[in-house]
């Protein structure tokens, strides 16, 4: 499925792309007749997994016949509802105070749309951000082995602006 935004529309100092999404189809109420016995977890299923009160009201008005018993617990709803842990905000990190000093840096991958030969022979960026100034560095390289050549110039060039990396 190819998604595009081939409507332009101006405003005052930019553009708006906008796309046209045809619905494909319709979600319906699977198919179950009045006076069948379902159990709670069924209805709470093919009722888009609401609640078991409203689970147990939709059945009274369809005319299902709930069997006894509890709601175990639903896999599906779960996962809805999960959440990754926290990110802890008190940290022990003390930050730098001289530029230069600390650097973090990250390489990734430029993918192509299709496997064509477009012409661009750089398939890697990297980044290096100094965390006390916040400037960032970026470089594009064919290979990741022009890593390690690529950060030593950079370090050669800090040092003859009198930076000292680490």
């Amino acid at each position: 499925m190819k998604l595009l935004f081939e409507h332009k529309i101006a405003t005052l100092d930019s553009y708006l792309f906008a796309g046209f999404m045809q619905r494909v189809g319709v979600a319906a109420l699977p198919a179950t007749p009045a006076g069948r016995t379902i159990t709670v977890n069924d209805a709470h299923a093919k009722l888009g997994h609401c609640s078991k009160a409203l689970a147990r009201k939709a059945a009274q008005y369809y005319d299902w016949k709930l069997m006894r018993g509890g709601m175990p617990p639903c896999e599906e709803c779960a996962t809805g509802k999960g959440r990754q842990k926290d990110v802890v905000k008190d940290s022990d990190h003390i930050p730098s105070e001289v530029m230069g000093e600390r650097f973090y840096i990250d390489i990734a991958s430029i993918k192509r749309e299709n496997s064509e030969d477009t012409g661009y022979s750089k398939m890697f960026w990297l980044l290096a951000v100094d965390e006390y100034s916040h400037m960032k560095f970026l470089w594009f390289l064919s290979r990741k082995s022009e890593l390690s050549g690529v950060l030593r110039d950079f370090v050669k060039k800090c040092k003859g602006h009198n930076i000292n990396i680490k």
